[in-house]
């Protein structure tokens, strides 16, 4: 079975140009496989912003815990 997943994302400013902002997190959640890593990569893209997957944050001992769907402080 193939899946393709596309996703077309509108920036609509939601400051006046020369207005000072503050910094900004987007966190997208959801089930595995739900597609949270192709979205967020595509709206980091569009909005030229850093991307960063919240597993990259845990250690590799965390991560291959998790792989084997045990919770990462087992």
């Amino acid at each position: 079975m193939t899946i393709h997943a596309h996703a077309e994302i509108t920036v609509i400013p939601l400051w006046p140009e020369g207005v000072p902002t503050l910094p900004r997190i987007i966190l997208i959640m959801g089930v595995a496989g739900s597609g949270k890593t192709t979205i967020g990569r595509a709206l980091a893209a569009q909005l030229a912003w850093p991307y960063f997957e919240a597993d990259s944050f845990h250690s590799p001992a965390n991560r291959a815990k998790m792989a084997r769907q045990l919770p990462p402080r087992s």
